[in-house]
C-alpha cells in the first residue's frame, strides 16, 4: 500500500519505484527519507462519552520524502498556471457565445496598464481584453509569473535532490562536504559522472541521455533565479480565440522568438522528470539487488 509521503499516492503509476527503493535502503546510513518529529496527542473518553485531549511531551518520528514535497509543489504550480489561462479562455468563450456569431471573426482590443499599487499585482502589468459590447476581461500577469517561478524552481530542486541522493548512495564525493547538484553531476568535465559510470554504467548512461531534456528548462530556472522574471508573450490565437502564454526559445537572448507554449512545455517537462526519477530509481533498485546495501 502506498502511503501519503510517496508521490504514487497522489498520481498513480508515474513514480512507483520510489517507495520500493526508499524501503530497501531505509535502515542504512543512506536513508533517502527525512524524519520529522511531531508531538504525540492522546484523546481519552470520559465516562459520559465526552472527549478530552491531552498533549504529551513525547515526540513521534514520521518519515517525510523531500522528493514528494517538491513534486507536489511542482504540480501545484502547474495547476495554478493552467487555472489562470483556463479562466481567461472561459471568459473569452462566454463573451463569444453571448454576443457574437461564432462563424465570423471579430476584433478584440488589448490595453496594458503599467504597475499600479491600487491593482495589487506586485508591480506586474495588467492587460485588459476588450470585446465589442463593453465586455472586458482583466488578466493579471503576476499570477502567471508566480506559477512559472514556482514551477521551474521546484523542478530544479527535484533534479538537485536526485543528484544528492545518487551521491549519497554511490559516494561519488564526500556527501557531507561536496553538495553535488544536477549540473555538477551531468557535466562530463567533472569527475562525478565518470565515477558513477565506473560504479553503475547503466545508471550513468541513462542520466546522461536524459540530461538533454532539461537544458532549456534549466535556462528558464536560471533566468528566474537571477532576474526574477522571463519575458513572455500573451496571445489570443485562432478562431474560436484561445488565450496562450508563450515562453522564449532562448531566454538569454533579447532577440529570440517567443513561441514555446508554457503549459505544453511544463507538462512535457514534468513528464520527463517523472520518467527520469522512476527509471533512475528502478536502476538503483537493480544495483541494490546485485550488490547489497549502499553505500556502493
Amino acid at each position: 500500500m502506498t502511503t501519503a509521503w510517496y508521490y504514487d499516492y497522489y498520481e498513480k503509476g508515474v513514480f512507483p519505484h520510489q517507495q520500493e527503493l526508499c524501503k530497501a535502503v531505509a535502515w542504512t546510513r543512506c536513508n533517502l527519507e527525512g524524519q520529522q518529529k511531531v508531538p504525540t496527542t492522546i484523546i481519552r473518553m470520559s465516562s459520559n462519552g465526552t472527549e478530552k485531549e491531552y498533549k504529551t511531551t513525547a515526540l513521534t518520528e514520521i518519515p517525510i520524502s523531500p522528493l514528494t514535497l517538491r513534486l507536489r509543489a511542482l504540480q501545484k504550480a502547474l495547476n495554478q498556471l493552467e487555472e489562470e489561462i483556463n479562466h481567461i479562455n472561459a471568459e473569452i468563450q462566454e463573451a463569444t457565445n453571448d454576443q457574437f456569431d461564432k462563424s465570423r471573426s471579430f476584433t478584440m482590443g488589448r490595453t496594458f496598464h503599467a504597475q499600479d499599487s491600487s491593482l495589487e499585482t506586485g508591480g506586474a502589468p495588467v492587460e485588459e481584453i476588450s470585446f465589442p459590447g463593453n465586455k472586458t476581461i482583466r488578466f493579471h500577469y503576476d499570477k502567471v509569473y508566480f506559477a512559472l517561478y514556482d514551477f521551474f524552481t521546484n523542478l530544479g530542486s527535484v533534479l538537485d535532490r536526485l543528484a544528492y541522493e545518487i551521491n549519497l548512495l554511490y559516494e561519488l564525493g564526500d556527501w557531507l562536504e561536496e553538495r553535488i547538484d544536477w549540473f555538477r553531476l551531468v557535466n562530463p568535465r567533472n569527475r562525478f559522472l565518470c565515477c558513477l559510470n565506473n560504479k553503475d554504467k547503466n545508471l550513468a548512461e541513462f542520466i546522461q541521455a536524459q540530461a538533454t531534456n532539461f537544458k532549456r528548462m534549466l535556462t528558464y530556472r536560471n533566468r528566474l533565479i537571477h532576474d526574477s522574471i522571463i519575458r513572455t508573450d500573451i496571445e489570443t490565437v485562432g478562431f474560436p480565440h484561445k488565450f496562450h502564454v508563450f515562453l522564449p526559445r532562448d531566454p538569454n537572448k533579447q532577440k529570440t522568438q517567443r513561441d514555446v507554449d508554457a503549459v505544453v512545455f511544463c507538462k512535457k517537462t514534468k513528464a520527463n522528470v517523472l520518467k527520469l526519477l522512476d527509471e533512475g530509481y528502478r536502476l538503483m533498485l537493480q544495483h541494490h539487488k546485485n550488490y547489497g546495501n549502499p553505500p556502493w
